[in-house]
């Protein structure tokens, strides 16, 4: 798997990469820390789990909190989607492994791709003429 990372700092108004080059949609940003926030767990795995085979190691996606002085508050990792089951998971809040709903990998992305489809700045569309334009004329028969 892509072992890719993107670091990103909330300002007054919205979040913003640390890497300048990388442009992002600040609100998917903020959809991705709301969607962690009010996370539930649908289940819990029991017994000795397979990391490798939930897709935890390595995970798919690990999403990291830090304070303003950088230091580390918590993390939470995802692994695969499992249609009838959900997205496995784990944190740093110990070691069980959970469940979570599919439809979080609307908001967090499940891998490089996923990020660059659905985070990255669409380019601006190029603006229309200000002045009406008169559509081709096809030739006469």
């Amino acid at each position: 798997r892509d072992q890719v990372s993107h670091r990103f700092k909330r300002d007054e108004q919205s979040w913003q990469p640390e890497d300048a080059e990388l442009k992002v949609d600040s609100l998917k940003v903020s959809d991705l820390v709301f969607a962690i926030e009010s996370l539930d767990a649908t289940g819990l795995e029991a017994g000795d789990v397979d990391l490798a085979r939930l897709g935890l190691a390595p995970s798919r996606v690990r999403v990291t909190a830090r304070d303003a002085s950088g230091a580390e508050l918590g993390w939470l990792e995802l692994g695969d989607p499992d249609p009838e089951r959900g997205l496995a998971a784990r944190s740093s809040a110990g070691p069980e492994v959970w469940r979570v709903e599919n439809k979080l990998a609307e908001d967090v992305p499940l891998g490089s791709d996923a990020f660059r489809n659905s985070f990255s700045e669409k380019p601006a569309k190029p603006a229309l003429p200000s002045s009406p334009v008169d559509p081709p004329v096809a030739p006469a028969p």
